[in-house]
């Protein structure tokens, strides 16, 4: 019988994919979690033709194979919804700026990356904080009417994306 080989291999694929999942890897968490399903179907059916359909580890498989199975269901739209998050700035941010374009951010409405789009910065997201692109950055002080803010970051970024700390930002409704 299968089963204690089985339940041990899904319940390490589990383990893996939950790990995954902490650290914001969805892709890697998608595949765990589908492999430790898919070794639960094969113990399932294993277990059924050898027991012949009546006993309780069976029922039991058959339960956690199912709810492995809609934990993958489920994660289909995940990545639209951290995709589509947004902040406002509500604090001055730090910075080697001037005062008057650090404070050009206050009310800014921007979209934050996923975890995954923002690889670079995983110290920062996990701590909390939220990493922007900077041309959206500086479409939302356009939009808002700030030029001259937008000109200045434009003219001086570092690079093609900027940080925001959680302590001066808030998730936008």
């Amino acid at each position: 019988m299968l089963y204690p080989i089985c339940i041990a291999m899904a319940a390490v694929s589990g383990g893996v994919g939950w790990y995954f999942n902490k650290g914001g890897d969805k892709k890697k968490y998608r595949l765990f979690v589908i492999l430790a399903a898919a070794i639960m179907v094969i113990s399932t059916i294993d277990t059924l033709f050898v027991e012949a359909f009546n006993s309780k580890i069976a029922a039991l498989q058959v339960l956690v194979t199912g709810a492995l199975i809609l934990a993958v269901v489920n994660f289909k739209d995940q990545k639209k919804e951290v995709n589509s998050m947004e902040i406002r700035v509500m604090g001055v941010p730090e910075g080697s700026d001037p005062p008057e374009v650090r404070e050009a951010w206050l009310g800014c409405k921007i979209p934050v990356l996923s975890f995954e789009e923002a690889k670079e910065y995983r110290r920062a997201v996990l701590n909390g904080d939220y990493v922007v692109k900077t041309e959206e950055a500086i479409k939302a002080l356009e939009t808002i009417g700030r030029s001259d803010a937008a000109a200045y970051i434009r003219s001086h970024a570092l690079g093609p994306r900027l940080l925001f700390l959680k302590e001066i930002c808030r998730i936008a409704a």
